[in-house]
């Protein structure tokens, strides 16, 4: 009901607005706006490409804080400046300050957007850091070593993008563009497996983390929401070797949970003891590696006659004795 009367209330201010436009009081009429989005170029190894942007959203709020709304973009071009929104309708807002929060590819079927609205009053600033209590979360099915269960088996998870643009201000004269930078949430995990036994017909890979929510700073928004990504894998018969990809959400060290990578022969992945491997990720990635700036990890696991298992991410080694499975 409150958000009800809030809507009701912007409506009514936008109405009188136009009123006074029609009596040649210009001076707060909304005004034609436009955005552009870029790639913030942080990592040149993984560019953003147009091709990458599909359901991007804009979130409005006043220079109070107050959320206003959003403006949906489907598939749109990076450099090129968007004064219409999905619908064809022209971007329209009154003089005055803004800020923008951006997210792209959050496809309802992804991920999930709770504002919390109904806690804000006229009287919040940007001070009391409102944004923090807004949240993005990724969507989960079932559950999977007790955690919500993310299967990349037959859609792999898009690229998941962020942005914002504080204190951004809307002139009277109208015809403003806004430029937000795009930087990933994502990154790309891609798994070889060299020497495990052939005779198995399918190799489940699992890294579990609890980095599926985040506030709108772009912060952590629960170290207790905890994830696990899933795909299957199988030998293909041109190759001795095994392959998978998972994409996983934003990467940190210094958290309390830290990302585990398990790998399992055939699809049961509901007991952790079962697997054949299991493994720390951040022990494996080199220490020096700058997160916001590196989204791509190539990882090859190597089963040795030996016994011992070599671990190689991005040319960073890592040598485990007897962790996993005897090869045949």
């Amino acid at each position: 009901m409150n958000r009800t009367k809030y809507f009701c209330t912007i409506i009514c201010l936008l109405l009188l607005s136009l009123s006074s436009c029609i009596k040649d009081d210009v001076s707060d009429c909304p005004q034609s706006v436009s955005f552009t989005f870029r790639d913030s170029g942080v990592d040149p190894d993984s560019p953003i490409g147009s091709q990458d942007l599909r359901s991007l959203m804009v979130y409005i709020f006043d220079e109070n804080d107050n959320y206003i709304g959003f403006i949906q973009f489907n598939n749109p071009n990076l450099n090129e400046p968007y004064a219409v929104d999905n619908n064809g309708e022209r971007i329209m807002l009154g003089p005055g300050k803004y800020s923008f929060v951006a997210w792209s590819n959050i496809a309802a079927r992804a991920y999930n957007v709770a504002l919390s609205t109904d806690t804000r009053t006229p009287q919040d600033s940007l001070s009391t850091d409102s944004r923090s209590n807004d949240i993005l979360s990724i969507v989960t099915e079932g559950t999977i070593l007790g955690k919500g269960k993310v299967d990349q088996s037959s859609e792999p998870l898009l690229r998941l993008f962020y942005g914002n643009l504080d204190e951004a201000t809307v002139a009277k004269t109208g015809n403003t563009n806004f430029v937000i930078d795009l930087y990933e949430n994502t990154n790309l995990f891609d798994i070889t497996v060299v020497g495990l036994p052939r005779d198995n017909q399918n190799y489940s890979f699992v890294i579990e983390d609890s980095n599926g929510k985040y506030n709108f700073r772009n912060d952590f928004g629960d170290d207790n929401y905890n994830v696990s990504y899933e795909t299957v894998s199988q030998f293909t018969t041109a190759s001795d070797n095994l392959n998978a990809q998972l994409r996983v959400l934003k990467l940190a060290r210094g958290r309390t949970n830290f990302p585990l990578l398990y790998i399992f022969e055939g699809t049961d992945t509901s007991d952790s003891n079962a697997a054949i491997f299991q493994g720390n990720l951040l022990d494996y990635i080199d220490p020096a590696t700058d997160f916001s700036r590196r989204h791509y990890y190539q990882i090859t696991i190597t089963y040795q006659p030996n016994g011992n298992i070599s671990i190689t991410i991005n040319g960073w080694k890592e040598i485990n004795i007897n962790n996993g499975i005897e090869p045949n």
